[in-house]
């Protein structure tokens, strides 16, 4: 802490502060490149020292300003902020002979990102024929998958790579078919499970080209219960989001890293210390 008419940078110990025990101090919000912002008051080491007044009566006063900015928006009824992660409601999606099912997350929006992961999951039940006798109760998803095609739960959740960062773009298009007797009878089923994001930002969930056969026999299946989550996700050392790992990122961590901002807490401790520096470096040899 630097003491009332002393002169030097008060986002740094000095030199004589530097030992085994750092003296504790906090960092303003800090901004590199296209502009990645951290919260006020990180630290490191030690224990947080604490704002001094006049920043905090700023914060103060900008947290307000944003709150009336939200309720306003709130009010006027403006579109639905982008998120970080959609949910899509399955419940009452069916897998019916040639009838194709379609949702979305509208009206929440998805900004469009270097990778997401997603997962479908739910519970579904037979609605009429063989496969009411076959599942006649709430049954998850994926057993319901595995019963009718061994490995097809597989698809279920999974990473996908978005390199050009636009939308649209499918985070999972894959055809499950196969067959499973029934008393003296052999339903044979085929489908195609399609989600991503489409060009609105809004997150879909499909069921396209969906036979069941023999159709009048075998009935149908529905969702009592589900969703369809689709999640932005980063790699940990492209800091300028660009979809690679390069020299500018190398350049940026180092930025961050030598002033402790947030934006080279790499490894969420909230502290920007030598665990961030081996994380980065990892994260830059495995690559995105």
């Amino acid at each position: 802490m630097i003491a009332a008419g002393a002169t030097g940078n008060p986002g740094k110990p000095s030199d004589s502060s530097r030992g085994t025990d750092p003296v504790p101090f906090f960092v303003p919000r800090g901004v590199i490149g296209g502009g990645i912002p951290g919260p006020p008051g990180y630290r490191v080491g030690g224990s947080n020292s604490g704002l001094n007044s006049a920043n905090f009566e700023q914060e103060r006063n900008m947290r307000s300003v944003i709150g009336m900015a939200a309720g306003l928006v709130l009010a006027t009824g403006a579109a639905a902020m982008a998120s970080e992660s959609v949910t899509i409601n399955l419940a009452g999606v069916q897998f019916r002979n040639a009838t194709p099912q379609a949702r979305t997350s509208a009206p929440q929006t998805l900004d469009p990102a270097c990778r997401y992961t997603y997962t479908i999951d739910g519970l579904v039940k037979g609605q009429s024929g063989l496969l009411a006798t076959l599942f006649p109760t709430d049954t998850p998803l994926a057993q319901v998958l595995e019963t009718l095609a061994p490995g097809s739960s597989a698809g279920l959740t999974g990473t996908a790579e978005n390199p050009t960062k636009v939308h649209p773009i499918e985070v999972l298009n894959q055809t499950t078919s196969g067959s499973q007797m029934v008393s003296i009878f052999t339903i044979t089923y085929s489908l195609d499970l399609v989600a991503g994001v489409n060009a609105s930002n809004n997150a879909f969930f499909e069921l396209r080209n969906v036979t069941l056969s023999p159709s009048a026999l075998i009935g149908s299946l529905v969702f009592s219960s589900g969703t369809a989550t689709v999640t932005r996700a980063f790699c940990p050392a492209d800091l300028n989001q660009d979809c690679v790992t390069d020299f500018t990122d190398f350049l940026a961590f180092f930025n961050c890293f030598d002033q402790n901002q947030a934006c080279a807490d790499i490894d969420g401790s909230t502290e920007v210390d030598f665990s961030d520096f081996l994380a980065f470096f990892n994260g830059f040899d495995t690559g995105c």
